[in-house]
């Protein structure tokens, strides 16, 4: 059902009202249910994992640009298995400023609270989170080259403090480059042995790779900008976009792909702008969200046209998709009573098959394989517990980061497309 004409008008009127009737009992529930932690671009409340970004999503493989993030996206096609040496795995003293947590040997981290994840294949990934240290709790990183087998700490920026909000998060684009936010930027070029803050105008609101080439949003109290660097270079500029956006805004990049979403976006409509050339040239689009109410499109990572849309309608959410980069869009929410807060992130395969979250007022996570004709549950972690983020790698593998208090957080990974799910261990 496309909402470009009356239709889609009359149809849209009718979601409001049945918002307005909902709206009242749900918030309760969700008050109860909400924390602090959020990450990853997800839409309005959720700033970039996709509070999703961001969303986000994903992927990793093995040519150049392949990468998974949370919030963050990628690619389709299998990745390979990791190459990187058992002897690049940092050692047991690598320690984490102002912790008390000793690493007791490789591959056994203790007290670990993943907040944020990335990888660039099925073995080699990073997670962003912290530790019990002296006096609260201290930024720390852990690596893992076999899977999830062993982990083992990489240094952190210095001064690096996690927040609650969901603005510290981390991007690897190889097994060497990569980069953390926390309102700042820094990067890598040596897989976390050394950090350099990098110059850039505002707060950085997010991060992504593909392709060899590094994007950030930065914004600052009138508006935002996209800036553009060849991965470990340290070089930015800033990108030429058709219409400025507002001070509030989305990523999603996916190979060649990069679409930038106005998450503020003022009538007529909420915009997007879409480069489907790597971000040299860029067009201007509008999205099916509500004027004044944002939103969030998100690049499938297995369809090269495939777009997905999170709209809030004022205490909930709708999802759309587009199979033709946004030059039309039809509801994906055909299940009669299924709910979707206003922080609705979406992890897209392709016009069919996606992640969701929160998913009906749980904090749990659902899958769609019917293009949101209907929605299965499949992975919910209970009273208090809310899914932050979720990604794909590839078709098969996916992961997700659940947050179960305020200092307490845990990934899981599942190896058939977001079925059936397992969780990670930082210790043995």
């Amino acid at each position: 059902m496309s909402i470009n004409g009356s239709s889609g008008r009359s149809d849209r009127d009718a979601l409001w009202r049945r918002t307005m009737e909902r709206a009242g009992g749900l918030a309760a529930g969700r008050r109860r249910r909400q924390r602090l932690l959020v990450t990853a671009p997800v839409v309005v409340l959720v700033l970039a994992l996709t509070a999703g970004v961001v969303a986000a999503v994903v992927a990793t493989g093995g040519s150049a640009g392949r990468h998974l993030g949370a919030a963050g996206h990628g690619h389709s096609g299998t990745a390979p298995s990791s190459t990187i040496p058992s002897s690049t795995i940092p050692g047991s003293t690598s320690t984490v400023p102002g912790t008390t947590v000793p690493v007791h040997h490789a591959g056994v981290v203790k007290g670990f609270d993943p907040m944020s994840f990335t990888a660039v294949s099925l073995d080699h990934w990073w997670a962003l989170g912290e530790v019990p240290c002296r006096h609260s709790h201290c930024a720390a990183i852990v690596e893992t080259v076999n899977g999830g087998g062993t982990f083992s700490m990489v240094p952190v920026p210095a001064g690096l403090a996690p927040k609650p909000n969901g603005e510290t998060q981390i991007r690897f684009a190889n097994s060497t480059d990569g980069y953390v936010i926390d309102s700042q930027l820094w990067a890598t070029t040596d897989d976390g042995s050394h950090w350099v803050r990098q110059q850039l105008p505002g707060t950085v609101t997010a991060v992504e790779t593909a392709d060899g080439e590094a994007f950030a949003i930065t914004c600052d109290t009138q508006q935002c900008a996209l800036e553009e660097a060849a991965v470990g270079s340290g070089a930015w500029h800033t990108v030429a976009l058709p219409k400025q956006l507002p001070n509030v805004a989305f990523l999603s990049v996916v190979g060649s792909r990069v679409v930038v979403t106005s998450g503020a976006g003022q009538p007529p409509s909420v915009s997007y702008e879409l480069s489907t050339d790597g971000g040299s040239t860029f067009s201007v689009g509008p999205t099916p969200c509500y004027p004044g109410l944002g939103g969030h499109v998100f690049a499938a990572v297995s369809a090269p046209s495939a777009l997905w849309a999170a709209c809030p309608t004022g205490m909930l959410a709708t999802p759309f998709i587009s199979t033709d980069n946004g030059s039309s869009w039809s509801g994906a929410n055909h299940s009669q009573g299924t709910e979707f807060s206003n922080g609705l992130g979406i992890a897209p395969i392709s016009a069919s098959t996606a992640l969701v979250w929160p998913f009906d007022n749980t904090g749990g996570l659902a899958l769609t394989t019917n293009g949101g004709q209907s929605y299965t549950a499949v992975l919910d972690r209970g009273i208090g517990a809310t899914t932050v983020w979720a990604g794909y790698s590839d078709p098969q593998r996916a992961y997700a980061i659940f947050a179960t208090g305020v200092y307490s957080g845990e990934l899981w990974m599942s190896s058939d497309g977001g079925q059936t799910w397992s969780q990670v261990h930082f210790t043995s």
